[in-house]
């Protein structure tokens, strides 16, 4: 029989990301045990986990799954924090010191989508924002 480490890492393959508490009715276990399994992958890192929250508990998700995380916790952003998200998604790339200071604060905070990039220009440390899903080569 599969253990139950191998069932939450399968599931999470065909289904992430997801919450720890689909996890525990897959493997037949409580929640507890779930994120404890969930826990253990992520220090073998098998999974990855999500900074932001759907309620109190984070998405676990396996590497490649990046792009789901957009429809997983995208669409529960609001205020500042949204605007950010819609700005950098579209734009793709964004120069930190040009930007107003509440959506400064709010790509710091949007650390499942905006990846900080620092360039050394004249001498002068920049701070830049990317999209997520596209690398620094494509910046």
């Amino acid at each position: 029989m599969i253990d139950k480490l191998t069932q939450a890492y399968d599931f999470l393959k065909r289904n992430g990301p997801v919450l720890p508490i689909r996890v525990s009715k897959i493997v037949g276990t409580n929640i507890m045990m779930a994120s404890a399994l969930l826990s253990q992958l992520v220090a073998e890192k098998k999974i990855r986990i999500t900074y932001g929250n759907i309620g109190s508990s984070p998405l676990y998700y396996v590497g490649g799954q990046e792009a789901l995380l957009q429809d997983r916790l995208g669409y529960q952003l609001s205020g500042k924090k949204k605007e950010a998200y819609d700005l950098l998604k579209d734009k793709k790339v964004l120069q930190d010191s040009i930007l107003a200071p509440p959506i400064r604060i709010a790509l710091r905070e949007l650390k499942d989508f905006a990846v900080p990039i620092d360039v050394t220009l004249n001498e002068k440390l920049e701070r830049y924002w990317r999209w997520y899903l596209i690398s620094n080569e494509q910046v």
